[in-house]
């Protein structure tokens, strides 16, 4: 799952004031087709670096692999500047397809190792919003596709549910804990012989939410790519 550049797009900036170093991943709208697949556009935002001092950045993809890429080097207003490249003049992006719920976290590492500032994106997200508001995301965790993180917001603090994941003939059942925020957390583990369709089912006294999602082999195809400006 390599990095490429490409030609260079032009986007608007934002300016975001943070006392200490903030790395930020921000959604640019529309989307590209390219060669049958489709490109999810981001901007890195880095504010309040130390002047002068040099960065790397480095992509951690949802299996725990690391691709160092580009330098980086903070200006008097503490942003990041992409250091001079012979082959790219103007700019460039990098381009690294994805898989649906993978994770991708951006990492800049200063030049003594010692500091990590840190960011990241769904680019392709697997999620659902219920009519009351509940929402509920999936994360794809495991590297044959059979784990997924489970995340959803919007409940009544304290309230009792129960979730449950249909798959093949099957069903695992869940009761998560509603935290005083009115969120969940938990893992959802499948078989790692077999693959297909899944169903997470939320049940609660006002609603039922469905989520349907690729498990197994089928959760590890590529669906697209993201497009990051390196400017």
């Amino acid at each position: 799952m390599g990095w490429r550049w490409i030609a260079p797009f032009v986007f608007a900036t934002q300016i975001l004031c943070a006392v200490d170093p903030y790395l930020y991943c921000e959604k640019r709208w529309g989307e590209l087709e390219w060669q049958g697949m489709t490109f999810r556009r981001y901007s890195l935002r880095a504010e309040g670096f130390p002047r002068e001092k040099l960065y790397q950045l480095l992509v951690k993809n949802f299996d725990g692999s690391h691709t160092e890429t580009f330098f980086y080097r903070a200006n008097n207003r503490g942003h990041l500047i992409l250091e001079p490249i012979k082959e790219i003049e103007d700019g460039a992006y990098a381009i690294c397809p994805v898989k649906r719920g993978e994770r991708l976290t951006f990492i800049m590492r200063s030049e003594d190792k010692e500091e990590h500032i840190i960011a990241d994106v769904v680019p392709f997200p697997i999620e659902t919003k219920s009519k009351k508001g509940v929402k509920v995301h999936l994360e794809l965790m495991g590297n044959l596709g059979e784990e997924f993180l489970l995340t959803a917001e919007g409940f009544l603090p304290g309230e009792e549910i129960q979730v449950s994941c249909y798959y093949n003939d099957s069903i695992i059942g869940l009761h998560p804990a509603i935290d005083e925020k009115g969120k969940l957390r938990a893992v959802i583990t499948l078989p790692e012989d077999s693959e297909g369709t899944a169903t997470l089912i939320v049940h609660r006294n006002a609603e039922e939410i469905v989520l349907s999602f690729d498990w197994g082999a089928p959760a590890l195809k590529l669906v697209g790519a993201c497009c990051l400006e390196v400017k």
